[in-house]
């Protein structure tokens, strides 16, 4: 079971004499107490892994259900997932965003996901470009949170996730939107999409999704 972390900040108070006591300690004023902090312990590291390659994915939505296989992870690269689904090959960072997206802002997001898994970091905000189909480019800001860990169901078992949150806007468009995702550190797989959108463009990408059965080779 993945460990469950709580961070707990602490006031550390030095208790001094006063009144009689300290007169009797040659008449002199009582310290003020110590209002210094102990710092915050860092959140536990997660690792993250891409799906081992030959791992079937079963991932349900309200209208279908989806299958893909995992190819596991580039040989240069651990963050960098490939799948594939029927005869389409798909490669994503951190099996969550593609490289459709500019270099600085590739490198932004790949920075601020990997000290969220370090514990580094709470959340992080990154704004990039990315290429659209008709050759014109959207500005996005993406605002990524870890919230902590929680045990969800599958497959009528217990699996403790780490939780995160994305909030994100095209600033070219009226479209923004919150999506709440679960990550499983054991088998490398996020489990389970919960999102809301606002905006004309959006209603499509507020589409939940949640993983049902996990084939490992």
């Amino acid at each position: 079971m993945w460990p469950v972390q709580i961070v707990i900040m602490v006031g550390m108070g030095l208790m001094l004499p006063h009144g009689p006591v300290a007169a009797q300690q040659g008449g002199r004023a009582p310290a003020a107490a110590s209002t210094a902090t102990a710092p915050a312990p860092p959140r536990v590291a997660i690792v993250f892994k891409c799906p081992k390659s030959g791992t079937v994915i079963e991932t349900t939505t309200q209208a279908q259900i989806n299958e893909r296989t995992s190819l596991g992870a580039d040989p240069a690269d651990p963050t960098l997932c490939i799948s594939k689904s029927g005869f389409t090959t798909t490669e994503t960072y951190y099996s969550r965003f593609s490289r459709n997206i500019g270099a600085e802002g590739l490198a932004e997001l790949r920075q601020g996901l990997a000290d969220l898994f370090a514990g580094r970091k709470e959340q992080f905000t990154s704004r990039f470009q990315t290429a659209s189909a008709g050759g014109g480019r959207f500005t996005y800001e993406q605002t990524w949170c870890r919230l902590g860990s929680e045990a969800i169901g599958l497959a009528g078992r217990q699996v403790q996730t780490v939780v995160f949150e994305k909030a994100e806007r095209n600033l070219e468009a009226n479209f923004q939107g919150v999506e709440k995702i679960w990550y499983d550190p054991t088998s490398g797989v996020w489990l389970k999409r919960m999102a809301t959108a606002g905006g004309e463009t959006s209603r499509n990408w507020a589409i939940n999704w949640e993983v049902t059965r996990i084939t490992e080779p």
